[in-house]
């Protein structure tokens, strides 16, 4: 189902790639990469203590704090990438249609556009929103 699609117009923003609408599919390679960089250290980005604080009184915003735990995934994606450099290629060749080889033959720019991209879509920060429950 492509329902909500990420589409980038060339003329508009020089882009010109689609990203699919991620769904139930997408658990395994997800997983297999959060495996490769660390459950640990995507479990410190919860750790935040404004984002426990909040939680404990009930004052937290969920979209500043979605932010905040965002930014600090990509930090941590981006200081493993080369673990998982094979498996991020895969899943990005998966959410847009590509083959693999030409997901690895994208200019630098243009991947990296992507994985922003992808961290900003919808859906997978409401599966970071909802992964945040286990550490309440």
């Amino acid at each position: 189902m492509v329902d909500t699609i990420l589409k980038n117009e060339p003329e508009e923003t020089g882009r010109t790639y689609t990203l699919r609408k991620m769904e139930a599919q997408d658990i395994a390679p997800l997983a297999t990469i959060i495996s490769k960089i660390g459950f640990k250290e995507f479990k410190a980005c919860f750790d935040n203590p404004a984002v426990k604080t909040g939680m404990a009184d009930g004052s937290l915003d969920l979209e500043k704090a979605g932010m905040a735990i965002m930014f600090d995934v990509v930090g941590i994606v981006i200081a493993n990438i080369p673990k998982c450099i094979d498996d991020i290629f895969a899943f990005i060749a998966s959410l847009t249609g590509m083959d693999i080889e030409e997901v690895k033959g994208l200019d630098l720019d243009v991947i990296t556009e992507m994985i922003i991209d992808l961290f900003q879509k919808e859906e997978f920060k409401k599966v970071f929103r909802v992964a945040s429950k286990l550490f309440k």
